[in-house]
């Protein structure tokens, strides 16, 4: 009995899970959610460390929903370990992509400090005293 409400739950999980993702899906293809900085700078410039963290976490995540799958049909009711090396993958992936962005803030602070463009704090108008004879 407690397989089989298991079951139905899982189930009804996928299916949520699933129409959250139709939902999703049908917004992008109406263009009410932008996926042009998905894997780029606001810029526009490609982002390779953006590229590979997507990827790695979508080859990640897929791959381990397929062997919990798996394991579900062979009557396995436990979640598998992940291993430590695919961690590692993903933890390198991720800390590139936060370097890569510290030193983009980086030299951004640095190219507005060598060459403002505007006063951060302009200058107060000061009151000039009015000529004499003349009310301000």
């Amino acid at each position: 009995m407690s397989y089989s409400l298991e079951l139905v739950i899982g189930y009804l999980v996928c299916g949520v899970v699933g129409l959250f993702a139709l939902v999703i899906l049908w917004l992008i293809a109406k263009g009410e959610i932008n996926l042009d900085l998905l894997i780029s700078e606001k810029t526009g410039e490609a982002s390779m460390s953006r590229f590979q963290l997507l990827i790695f976490t979508f080859v990640i995540g897929l791959s381990f929903f397929l062997i919990v799958v798996s394991g579900a049909h062979t009557g396995g009711a436990k979640l598998p370990d992940v291993p430590g090396g695919v961690l590692g993958l993903l933890g390198i992936s991720a800390s590139s992509y936060t370097v890569s962005k510290a030193i983009q803030a980086n030299m951004t602070g640095k190219a507005a400090d060598a060459n403002p463009a505007a006063p951060a704090n302009p200058p107060a108008a000061q009151n000039q005293p009015a000529p004499a004879g003349q009310a301000g």
